[in-house]
């Protein structure tokens, strides 16, 4: 049982929801479609002159399970923009071969994502732990503010329409969309995130500057302490967090840490970057 939550925890460990919800998916009861309303729950600070985001990236990162490897996360863009101005946004979780004996864990999950609204359009999940399946796909109507999702529940298909905000993004578009945006010296932001039958809400509050070593190399990094709400689930749920990103303009998350009550910590460490834009770092 324990092995279980940490592997189905540790994906969405990149902003903390993504680790959140795969763990509490299986245990889904009937999400609310209209969540608590937050107007003012949004990122106020400025773009970027120049996106930094850059088609053809691929970044790699350990998970560390109280400073015990234990599987590995993939984040891949794209490396073209169709005519539409979309572009597929990847990510992949596996555990590591000597967990695989016990239980065996992976996700893959797609996002299109449209670079200059800087919103995702459609969405999928896939997730199988040992021989149970889920699948879960999710194509977003923000004209109307809403999200309609398609899904596999206790081996049925199930429909759910959520009332979201026209800046809602889902686990994998949050890692490319807050990148956009330049990071002042103190500042604090709100985001809404959906993931996993649920709405996030993601607050984070800008701390400090401070060097950060990884398996990828040494990066200046923004340190920023946050939480992560559930808002329209059975119970309130919410988890404390600490990330670091690259303090420039590629905003890369270098580092993610968070506290489980009878299991230490879980960190994701970034341990290789591969971009056209960006000197290739890498493990070793």
């Amino acid at each position: 049982m324990k092995i279980r939550f940490c592997c189905l925890a540790l994906f969405f460990m990149l902003i903390h929801i993504l680790i959140t919800t795969i763990a509490m998916a299986g245990r889904v009861k009937n999400p609310k479609t209209t969540p608590e309303k937050n107007s003012n729950c949004s990122i106020s600070f400025p773009l970027q002159e120049k996106s930094p985001l850059c088609p053809g990236e691929s970044l790699s990162y350990e998970i560390l399970v109280s400073g015990i490897y234990a599987g590995r996360v993939y984040l891949k863009m794209g490396t073209t923009i169709n005519a539409k101005g979309e572009i597929q946004l990847k990510g992949l979780v596996k555990t590591n071969p000597l967990l695989d004996k016990f239980k065996h864990f992976i996700a893959r999950v797609e996002s299109i994502y449209h670079l200059s609204r800087q919103n995702p359009l459609r969405y999928n999940t896939k997730t199988k732990f040992n021989n149970k399946k889920r699948w879960e796909k999710g194509v977003y109507l923000h004209n109307q503010g809403r999200l309609q999702v398609d899904c596999n529940r206790n081996a049925r298909k199930t429909r759910y329409t959520f009332l979201v905000p026209r800046d809602i993004q889902d686990m994998i578009s949050l890692f490319y969309y807050y990148r956009d945006f330049q990071v002042p010296a103190k500042g604090s932001f709100c985001q809404k995130v959906y993931a996993g039958y649920y709405l996030w809400q993601v607050t984070g509050e800008i701390v400090k500057r401070e060097g950060v070593s990884t398996p990828a190399g040494y990066f200046s990094s923004v340190l920023i302490e946050g939480h992560s709400k559930r808002l329209n689930g059975p119970k309130p749920w919410g988890k404390n967090f600490q990330l670091w990103i690259s303090d420039d303009n590629h905003h890369l998350p270098i580092k993610l840490k968070s506290y489980l009550k009878k299991f230490g910590s879980i960190v994701l460490m970034l341990s290789r970057v591969q971009s056209p834009c960006i000197r290739d770092k890498s493990e070793g």
